[in-house]
């Protein structure tokens, strides 16, 4: 009896330390869990988070044609080799008589998203003409300063691209935007900035091809006695075509700047932006608020005003 009851407490005695040691291991893994669950998963989430398409108000620009596009390449079918539009008849006041220096404009976009470099820009002494973007979180107060300092101020206006991938930001107009919805939107954007005397594009590649949603906006553009500069992110864009049927004043660019963020480049490009002006007696460029952008525009500023009038580029519409 005595060996059956000690050998009852020993086997006991093991499957009350099994018991404890599965206990032991269930709370572990539940703490661990709840580690990775609370702690860690949270960390990963705020440095991985999606970019959020259309709604998102994040100060995070995805530039499309003209501009640094994260990850993506230069669609070339939607720009001309070099970023260069094809030529086109220059205004009549502004034929280039023998001897005289060709017109030129350049417009800065994407301003109102940086505080130093966009008013290291302004203060630029070259005659720019600045394109804000509406919802910048500077843009009112940037706006206002180009305006006192005698810069033209655009209002560069979001619209939709032709890859989804690229958020054109808030305040962007659609193809399936309706009529009444487009005004609102286009009246929002232009309330953000009162400055502004034209409206160019902010990506658009799809929005800028397509008659119908083209039309309604360039209504709108004339509604409000503004000009249009046709960015040209598309080369198949009719905003410059279908202005001059409506009776929009408008104008378009023909060489981006800074496809490539390289100074070497921006400088190579400046000089083909002059070449087009000394062809066809005048010429509008885009660049935007990079530090090589303004690094070889302050480097070029002797060539670029010994080659060419510097301009506002609402002198340039017709």
């Amino acid at each position: 009896m005595a060996a059956r009851k000690g050998g009852k407490k020993k086997g006991g005695g093991k499957g009350k330390f099994f018991r404890v040691f599965l206990l032991v291991l269930l709370l572990a893994a539940t703490l661990g869990a709840a580690f990775v669950l609370l702690i860690l998963r949270p960390y990963e989430n705020q440095h991985r988070a999606p970019v959020k398409i259309g709604k998102s108000k994040a100060p995070v620009i995805h530039y499309e044609e003209g501009g640094a596009k994260p990850n993506l390449p230069v669609p070339q079918a939607h720009v001309a080799k070099g970023g260069s539009a094809p030529e086109v008849s220059p205004p009549a006041r502004l034929e280039k008589r023998a001897g005289e220096l060709p017109y030129l404009a350049i417009v800065i976009d994407d301003m109102g998203y940086q505080t130093d470099l966009d008013e290291e820009l302004l203060r630029l002494d070259l005659g720019l003409t600045f394109a804000f973007l509406p919802h910048g979180p500077h843009t009112a107060a940037q706006a206002e300063l180009a305006r006192k300092q005698g810069h033209e101020v655009l209002l560069h206006f979001p619209m939709e691209p032709d890859d989804h991938r690229w958020d054109p930001g808030p305040g962007a107009a659609s193809i399936g935007m309706g009529r009444a919805r487009l005004r609102e939107v286009f009246a929002e954007n232009l309330a953000l900035v009162p400055q502004a005397v034209g409206i160019n594009n902010h990506m658009g590649s799809r929005f800028t091809r397509d008659p119908g949603a083209m039309r309604d906006f360039l209504a709108l553009v004339r509604d409000s006695h503004l000009f249009f500069l046709d960015s040209l992110t598309s080369s198949a864009s009719v905003g410059y075509s279908l202005a001059q049927e409506m009776g929009v004043k408008a104008t378009r660019r023909q060489v981006f700047l800074d496809n490539d963020k390289d100074e070497a480049l921006i400088t190579k490009q400046l000089r083909q932006l002059l070449d087009v002006a000394d062809r066809q007696g005048w010429a509008v460029g885009i660049g935007h608020p990079y530090p090589q952008t303004l690094a070889a525009l302050r480097a070029a500023r002797p060539e670029i005003l010994a080659r060419a009038r510097l301009v506002a580029v609402s002198q340039l519409v017709q």
